[in-house]
């Protein structure tokens, strides 16, 4: 029998493709150039979290059909939130290419990205009501964290940082299992895949942000150069340091402490999983987060040495 780490694999993959085939042939509007932005926004990305909804629906019984249409309506919702994102924090690529305001401009950018939110809201109507309702909070969750992320560095405190990860990285995340487990029709197993998916955003940005101490470290950055939500990560994972403006942090220290929070949150999201059906996607959802994690920390030659066989 495949490892997990190759039946996880398998399965992102044949995901993706199912994923990226529907993603070309649905259009958001009759113009032409309305949808040549669309599909600028929406072409590559890895469908992780559309991977999430497919997988979770298989683990409930569900099957790839059922499930698809959530999985491009979170997908939608991803890739317009990362163009709308690259604006708000001024970044010029995305996905190895110019991001989108670059070549369409901003304006263009951010009304596709508006409808492409609001399509994907109509395609989740299928599901019923309850979904709709976890798409409209999943969004202003995201929204909110974006705000913080924005406004409110400057008087935020460590105790905060999980907060924020969570609404700004996990919301989407959840919604991804939630839409899984309506389309397999088991919303009873809505409250454990809530968590699920909230750990599971909060290791995704904690792993993002150990990379990014790591790149910091390679630069010998004082910690008054770093950005806010660095600084911010610092503070939340040693409350004790004291740091001077001009100071260099530890990081050698800190990565160490990051990599063993992490591995609490890995931990704990997987062991949400055991109420679901014994299958082997449920078995591959409770190494999810390990998977994840790794691939983000393999950038940073860093590991939480997890076994996957």
């Amino acid at each position: 029998m495949d490892s997990l780490r190759q039946l996880i694999i398998k399965e992102w993959m044949e995901a993706k493709k199912l994923i990226d085939e529907r993603l070309l042939e649905f259009k958001i509007d009759k113009h032409g150039q309305v949808i040549e932005v669309q599909k600028y926004i929406t072409e590559g990305g890895k469908r992780f979290r559309g991977f999430l909804t497919i997988l979770t629906a298989k683990a409930l019984g569900g099957s790839v059909e059922e499930a698809l249409d959530a999985a491009v309506a979170i997908e939608l919702v991803q890739a317009a939130s990362l163009a709308l994102d690259d604006i708000v924090d001024v970044d010029v690529i995305r996905r190895n290419r110019s991001a989108s305001w670059i070549v369409h401009g901003v304006s263009k950018t951010v009304l596709v990205s508006v409808l492409i939110i609001s399509v994907a809201q109509r395609i989740v109507e299928k599901y019923g009501f309850k979904a709709i309702m976890h798409v409209i909070r999943a969004w202003e969750q995201t929204t909110r964290g974006e705000v913080a992320d924005s406004f409110l560095y400057p008087i935020l405190k460590p105790e905060d940082y999980e907060n924020v990860a969570i609404y700004k990285t996990g919301a989407l995340f959840r919604l991804s299992v939630i839409l899984g487990a309506i389309a397999a029709g088991h919303d009873e197993y809505l409250s454990d895949l809530s968590r699920y998916g909230d750990l599971l955003g909060l290791a995704y940005q904690v792993a993002d942000d150990i990379v990014d101490l790591y790149k910091a470290k390679e630069e010998n950055s004082a910690f008054k150069d770093l950005h806010p939500s660095i600084r911010l990560f610092i503070r939340y994972l040693d409350r004790s340091t004291k740091l001077e403006e001009d100071g260099e942090p530890d990081y050698d220290n800190l990565i160490s402490i990051g990599i063993k929070k992490l591995r609490d949150i890995v931990e704990k999201a997987s062991s949400l999983i055991v109420s679901l059906p014994d299958n082997m996607y449920s078995r591959a959802l409770s190494v999810i987060p390990y998977f994840m994690v790794e691939k983000m920390l393999e950038e940073a030659g860093l590991t939480l040495g997890y076994d996957f066989s």
